[in-house]
């Protein structure tokens, strides 16, 4: 059984009844009537009355971060008045959607019920959804009793796991938290803290001698699956290993300032801290360390359809346009295809700052999806050059189709807000393998 999409809130029927956790404000309306309401208000920004025009600027304040996808691009308003208020809108907006998205996302669920519904709950408080299709139908449909007040999802989903078995697993390209039964095949982790929206663990110590004279911790980030992590990046001089006897031992390279970019965008980040040995032996350390992880929050998946004639199309969402150059197809003597497509990407020069982490181009979802909802990626690495007119090329390759191109969507997955989400953590009494 796969959670893979939002699921609407929803009530248990009988003695017993879930409590879903809801904003002050109330959440916004459906996708069609939220839609419907912003163009609404966006057109009482050009009223006569003063009064009116501040009830809709206030409206839209209210919906919250939900209206950024719904609010046209600056060209398309003629209004130089109304131009003014939304990009003064979007740029709220966004700082406000930042701050939440900082934030880890909060769980609120009482009472006893099936494990599949509580999943269910859980999706559709966070927006992190879950992969259970490898787990047993028993299981699924067993109920569990749960007891969560504004618990953080990661503390919700180790809960879970420990107490019925389970182990979790978010690697590259995955957009769900998948659920597997613990089988005991991975090793255990020494230890886990939380920081915000991440989750982060050291599954190994090791003290390295007589080789190098270093202790090494191995530290693995995960974020929270509405995120993906893009670059991690950490000054070593902000991290510290402490002995039993309050000796600390700095990094190996203290002047350091690394950056860790997980492949293709993903939502785990692996790495090991070296710092310099003792001739005291050690058998337990304490871990306090700072990093800075730029993370996307908030994607828009930009399709296309009857690719074969295509050429030129443009689609927009929110500040973002993608436009589909070029599709072509050669058929193969085996009947299979070779397809390649060419797009162009541009943000409006209003929108998010991504001037400084180019490397987020490269990390983008981008895949063909059949008439089934089957995903297929692209193969090798994109060609990516930049354009006279600010806009990034990129050309994806799709050898070996089965089907005609026209048989497929092409799918662009772009991020719409890129955040800078700082992090402390701190381990105590970690034991260290010699």
């Amino acid at each position: 059984m796969s959670f893979r999409t939002r699921i609407p809130a929803w009530v248990l029927c009988g003695c017993v009844c879930l409590t879903v956790l809801r904003t002050a404000a109330g959440e916004p309306p459906p996708a069609a009537d939220l839609a419907a309401e912003v163009k609404q208000a966006i057109a009482d920004l050009d009223a006569n009355r003063l009064s009116v025009r501040r009830a809709a600027e206030e409206r839209l304040m209210k919906l919250g971060p939900a209206v950024l996808p719904h609010l046209p691009p600056p060209e398309l308003i003629r209004q130089p008045g109304v131009r003014q208020i939304l990009k003064r809108l979007r740029i709220q907006l966004e700082k406000r959607q930042a701050r939440l998205s900082a934030a880890a996302s909060l769980v609120t669920l009482q009472g006893k019920f099936p494990l599949n519904k509580i999943l269910r709950g859980i999706s559709d408080q966070t927006g992190n959804q879950f992969d259970a299709s490898a787990l047993p139908m028993p299981l699924l449909e067993g109920k569990v009793e749960i007891d969560f007040q504004k618990t953080p999802f990661w503390k919700v989903v180790d809960h879970l796991c420990k107490e019925l078995g389970l182990r979790h697993r978010l690697e590259n390209r995955m957009e769900a938290l998948q659920l597997l039964l613990a089988d005991g095949k991975v090793s255990p982790e020494i230890a886990v803290t939380y920081s915000g929206p991440f989750r982060v663990a050291v599954p190994s110590t090791e003290l390295r001698r007589p080789e190098y004279d270093q202790v090494r911790v191995g530290v693995a980030l995960t974020a929270e699956p509405r995120m993906r992590s893009l670059i991690l990046s950490y000054a070593a001089k902000n991290w510290t290993l402490q002995l039993p006897d309050g000796l600390l031992l700095p990094p190996v390279s203290p002047g350091a300032f690394l950056e860790f970019t997980p492949e293709d965008g993903g939502r785990r980040v692996q790495l090991s801290i070296d710092f310099i040995d003792t001739d005291k032996p050690i058998d337990k350390i304490a871990l306090d360390g700072k990093f800075t992880v730029t993370t996307v929050v908030g994607d828009q998946r930009i399709r296309f359809s009857d690719l074969e004639r295509s050429d030129g199309v443009a689609r927009r969402r929110g500040g973002i346009s993608v436009i589909l150059n070029k599709a072509t197809t050669t058929e193969n003597s085996d009947g299979t295809y070779d397809a390649r497509i060419d797009a162009a990407v541009v943000y409006d020069a209003q929108g998010p700052a991504f001037e400084s982490h180019r490397t987020w181009i490269n990390h983008n979802h981008v895949y063909l999806e059949t008439p089934e909802g089957k995903r297929i990626d692209f193969a090798g690495n994109q060609r990516t050059t930049d354009s006279d007119t600010g806009a990034v090329l990129m050309e994806y390759p799709f050898p070996n189709l089965k089907q005609p191109l026209s048989e497929y969507e092409f799918v662009y997955v772009a991020p719409t807000l890129i955040v800078e989400i700082p992090a402390t953590i701190h381990f105590a009494d970690l034991p260290v393998k010699n």
